[in-house]
This record gives structure tokens, C-alpha cells and sequence, in this order.
């Protein structure tokens, strides 16, 4: 990826970032008191966490699939429901102490 393109796309990640910090200052914006400080923190928040925001119209511009009412793509909800079987069927290791472990102390 070239320099230009990177920042085209850190740039464009921005823009939908900051109208989510828009839509978020738009509801709660008369509870803080330094707005602009405000606005910085949740840019950074979103930034630091990887947070990409893709708007339906987003997702449709991409190609994506649709969204469903709870907000999930039927692709992430098998990998979610994968993930959650993995971890319930791996085995459980107990580790039950010893008498001798119980005497050294």
C-alpha cells in the first residue's frame, strides 16, 4: 500500500468516525463542559480500540452483506456461534492438590 493510499484510508476512517462523535456529542453534548476536549478523547477512544464505523449505506457502497435486526451478518453470527461451541466442548483440566502439597505449606 503506498503513503497516499494509506492516509486516503485513514482519512475516510476519520470521517466515519467523526460522525458517530457527532451523533454521540449531538445527545450528550450539553453534559460536558469542555466539548472539544471531549470530542479529542473520543476520536482517540475509537482510534486506540481499531473501532471502524460502517454505516448501512457504508456496508451497501462495500458490497457487504446486510445487517440484521440485531445488528450482526449472518456470517458473524456462525462465526460467533463456532467460536462459543469451541470453547464449550474444549476439556476441562482440574487440578486437585495433594496431601503433600498440603504438608509443605
Amino acid at each position: 500500500m503506498k503513503a497516499t493510499e494509506a492516509m486516503d484510508r485513514i482519512n475516510f476512517r476519520r470521517r466515519r468516525a467523526d460522525v458517530l462523535v457527532a451523533a454521540i456529542m449531538d445527545k450528550v453534548g450539553h453534559l460536558v463542559d469542555d466539548k472539544r476536549e471531549f470530542c479529542g478523547l473520543l476520536r482517540e477512544l475509537l482510534a486506540d480500540a481499531g473501532i471502524e464505523v460502517l454505516s448501512d449505506f457504508n456496508r451497501m457502497e462495500l458490497g457487504l452483506p446486510p445487517r440484521g435486526e440485531d445488528g450482526w451478518t449472518a456470517q458473524e453470527i456462525v462465526a460467533m456461534e463456532r467460536l462459543r461451541l469451541e470453547i464449550m466442548l474444549r476439556p476441562i483440566t482440574m487440578t486437585i492438590p495433594s496431601a503433600d502439597l498440603l504438608k509443605s505449606e
